[in-house]
């Protein structure tokens, strides 16, 4: 049974419920839900949101933190390619994801690189370069739509070596890099380690472990100042493990890691595959 409630005033509808939700007047749209969610992600014209959830999202923006979704999934002994699903719909594609694969169980985890393969407004799949081999990899996920500190470049095909320029040059040299390659048109895309060779406050380079098979390929970067969730490390010559001691204790290990290598001084820097074992 559909039921209606509606309100008059001097022989005027003011509102109306009905089994869709609320509607002001006799136009606009018809709203269902309130929200508590400060980073408006599901962009919903059924939906109006609370006074805190306001204020979350302009904190957020003033304070400079990006707009991230993040998780984390189990990867299949045996398969070389994981999808993830949002719990949220998102209302475009037009998103940055960093990832990274991680065993703290086997003693010598295999490393594994990722590229992404697939991406929707309900998730994304990610292809590794071989077959999980053990149920103990599990990989970490952040996803960022705050356009102000992420971007994407297209690679051009044979290229060793991309260019990243700011459209807003960064006040310091204090912020953070992460990547990931894309490559969604490909069947078979191949899969490339990379190194961050240049950081200046107008942008950055990267160079990858071989010349770029393909022109579908896409780099997505993201950028964080937010100093306390950020940290460099350097490495020493010869060294095949580094150490990282958080200056501020950790409340559970529900925490997602984003690291990416750097050297800007060698004129020809190695690349490295790594992943992370302990945390």
């Amino acid at each position: 049974m559909n039921g209606l409630i509606s309100f008059v005033s001097d022989g005027f509808g003011v509102a109306s419920f009905t089994k869709d939700g609320l509607n002001i007047g006799s136009r606009g749209a018809r709203v269902n839900e309130i929200s508590t969610d400060s980073n408006l992600t599901t962009n919903s014209d059924t939906k109006i949101v609370t006074e805190k959830a306001i204020k979350g999202y302009i904190d957020n923006i003033l304070s400079g933190t990006r707009m991230a979704l993040n998780g984390r999934i189990s990867l299949i002994n045996g398969q070389s390619y994981i999808s993830v699903i949002f719990d949220n719909e998102q209302s475009n594609t037009n998103y940055s994801i960093s990832t990274t694969v991680v065993n703290t169980t086997d003693s010598i985890p295999s490393i594994f690189i990722g590229t992404v393969a697939n991406k929707t407004v309900n998730g994304f799949t990610v292809d590794f370069n071989g077959d999980i081999d053990s149920a103990n990899y599990y990989m970490d996920w952040i996803l960022s739509n705050k356009t102000s500190e992420v971007g994407e470049q297209a690679i051009s095909i044979n290229s060793t070596l991309v260019d990243i320029l700011f459209d807003i040059p960064k006040l310091d040299m204090n912020y953070s890099v992460d990547v990931n390659l894309t490559n969604t048109i490909d069947a078979l895309p191949s899969i490339y380690d990379m190194v961050i060779t240049k950081k200046s406050l107008t942008g950055f380079s990267v160079i990858f472990s071989a010349p770029v098979d393909s022109s579908n390929y896409i780099l997505e970067w993201l950028t964080d100042n937010t100093l306390d969730k950020t940290g460099r490390t350097s490495i020493a010559t010869d060294l095949t493990s580094v150490t990282i001691n958080f200056t501020k204790r950790k409340k559970s290990l529900k925490y997602i890691i984003s690291s990416i290598l750097v050297n800007t001084v060698d004129s020809t820097p190695s690349i490295y595959s790594y992943m992370i074992t302990n945390k």
